[in-house]
């Protein structure tokens, strides 16, 4: 199974770089690109902090006690090694991203590169002729090994419940069902913003979304979407490609909003079977926590030891725990893949509403 996903993540690594070129220097102008990231950002941003909040009401309802665990020790260590993460976005060497599969680094080459093409357009046609077949071959390449995706999903399940697994859920099971409200909350409110701004309602974002949707639940994985999720925006949704191009990779790297309720309620659940129960006091600063990993933090496959290792801690509990914690984590995996495509797909809808509204005020 890791070696099917870690082909698949070797050939997202190219798509994301020439992809992102690609939809920058395909738009008009630099005035046109700050437009859609703008839009792009403040509905990352929102959804980030409406997620943090049902985080922190879930936390509040289920597990704040009158005990109180020692959070501060080694956190100024955690920060700084967070602000390391942040600004190590900027690489040392164009080479080394690709070679260490560093999908930060890579992106913000991406979108330097797709800057200055787009900035001197028309200087280079060889090259941004390399760029589009160079997407279209690998873009043709990915879709036709998503195409194996269901029977390698059907196995990987079928090996996880004979290696115990199964029993791990079923263990976790009114965790995994609580973990559940906060993130259909979440889908509700999304689903608001189409009804409010897109004048669409559900069952109709369902009918033109839902393919993609089943993809990324079935598979955990929001690389397998990609093939299929720009197809559908393009096609379907009437999203204009350069919209599409930017707007996938970048949401595949950034939008993780639907982790911050998992990553903290799956840690204190974890600390409650040691016995520590933490104050709304000590709980907001992981929150804080949360919110910069699921941006800092590259799409990874084997990211979830190092980010419970480091909630776990700040609020100081027995890593012992981590085994549970990352076993939890695998399973809800599957929702929190489908919702983060969710906000990536939503994200874009907004966005094409955005310039087709601009359009018809510069039309007036």
């Amino acid at each position: 199974m890791g070696t099917f996903f870690g082909f698949i993540n070797a050939l997202v690594v190219p798509v994301l770089f020439l992809s992102t070129i690609g939809s920058i220097f395909n738009m008009d102008n630099m005035a046109q690109m700050k437009r859609i990231f703008r839009s792009l950002l403040i509905w990352s941003l929102g959804i980030i902090l409406v997620s943090s909040a049902i985080a922190l009401l879930t936390a509040w309802i289920f597990f704040v006690g009158e005990g109180s665990a020692s959070s501060g020790g080694g956190s100024g260590d955690l920060w700084n090694q967070i602000g390391t993460m942040v600004f190590g976005i900027i690489p040392s060497n164009i080479i080394q991203p690709f070679l260490d599969g560093n999908t930060l680094q890579i992106m913000f080459l991406a979108i330097v590169s797709g800057i200055v093409m787009l900035t001197l357009k028309g200087r280079f046609p060889f090259i941004t002729k390399i760029i589009t077949e160079g997407n279209l071959i690998f873009t043709t390449i990915l879709d036709a090994v998503c195409a194996m995706m269901p029977l390698i999903i059907f196995i990987n399940i079928l090996n996880m419940m004979i290696a115990g697994n199964g029993g791990a859920l079923l263990g976790s099971i009114g965790l995994i069902a609580m973990m559940l409200v906060p993130l259909l909350a979440l889908v509700v409110i999304m689903l608001l913003s189409v009804a409010l701004i897109e004048k669409m309602n559900p069952v109709t974002y369902f009918k033109s979304a839902g393919s993609i949707l089943l993809i990324a639940f079935s598979t955990g994985s929001s690389s397998a979407t990609f093939a299929s999720h720009t197809l559908i925006a393009s096609v379907k949704q009437k999203v204009r490609d350069y919209v599409v191009s930017f707007s996938i990779p970048v949401g595949a790297l950034f939008n993780k909003q639907f982790a911050i309720p998992i990553w903290l309620l799956i840690s204190l659940f974890v600390a409650n079977l040691y016995g520590i129960s933490f104050t709304m006091a000590e709980i907001i600063p992981v929150v804080i926590l949360c919110m910069i990993l699921s941006v800092a933090v590259p799409p990874s496959p084997g990211i979830g030891p190092f980010l419970f290792t480091i909630i776990f801690n700040l609020l100081n509990i027995p890593l012992d725990g981590l085994a549970m914690a990352v076993t939890i984590a695998i399973f809800m995996n599957y929702p929190a893949t489908a919702g983060q495509v969710m906000v990536t797909n939503i994200g874009m809808l907004h966005t094409e509403h955005m310039l087709c509204a601009k359009e018809i005020k510069v039309d007036y």
